[in-house]
């Protein structure tokens, strides 16, 4: 909140420099906008609801990272130009936001909350489902090499171990969470086009596609086994 409410006023102050008034009004507005819906969100959040509000943000990020990673396995099911980068041109995996480093840090945002949901769910299948969704939003962060995006998933997740209770039961998760994403960074190093080209080659991307799939099943199997152990 101070963060949000200082960039807003930031913007205000940019208008001093700016050499387009309106447009810098128009990021003021929609600074001010996002501030008055957070804190309308604020309001409404209760100790009772705030577990629902942390799965549900959760669930929104997970799913935004994974139709982003098949942005770039399966572009054909997606319009034409929206694997590329509007911005600059780069293999780099930019959408939905055109932006990769905007798509990093999504992900990385994500990353705490989906540990909790993993570690801290109310049911079996619920911390498989959680443990399951965090290797595509790892695998998210990757391809867009965003360096800001690495920096704030490291930070999440030492916010995430300092602040949580109960810490030695949930490390079995990072476990095989570390090993799900060391499979995949191991098979995206053996696929230079999906590295390097925004349209890599059909084998190696549905190849990926399916590694990932199972290493995201395998990854939920293992924290079932480990949640009811």
């Amino acid at each position: 909140f101070p963060t949000r409410r200082s960039s807003d006023l930031w913007t205000w102050i940019g208008l001093s420099w700016s050499h387009t008034h309106e447009l810098t009004l128009d990021d003021v507005c929609r600074l001010s906008t996002y501030l008055g819906t957070f804190l309308l969100a604020l309001c409404v959040v209760t100790p009772e609801t705030a577990r629902s509000l942390v799965n549900g943000l959760a669930c929104g990020i997970a799913a935004v990272s994974a139709i982003a990673i098949m942005s770039k396995l399966t572009p054909s099911l997606f319009p034409v130009g929206t694997a590329a980068n509007a911005f600059y041109d780069t293999a780099r995996l930019g959408y939905p936001f055109n932006y990769a480093d905007a798509v990093g840090e999504y992900a990385a945002l994500g990353l705490p909350l989906v540990l909790y949901s993993a570690t801290g769910g109310r049911s079996l299948i619920g911390r498989a489902l959680g443990a399951a969704a965090l290797q595509p939003i790892l695998f998210c962060l990757a391809l867009t090499v965003s360096r800001g995006g690495i920096l704030a998933a490291a930070v999440g997740t030492v916010a995430f171990l300092a602040l949580v209770p109960n810490r030695i039961p949930r490390l079995p998760t990072l476990a095989i969470t570390s090993v799900g994403i060391a499979l995949l960074m191991m098979a995206l190093l053996h696929r230079a086009g999906l590295r390097d080209q925004t349209i890599a080659p059909q084998s190696q991307r549905h190849s990926m596609l399916l590694i990932l799939c199972a290493v995201s099943v395998g990854a939920g199997l293992a924290q079932l086994a480990c949640t009811a152990l």
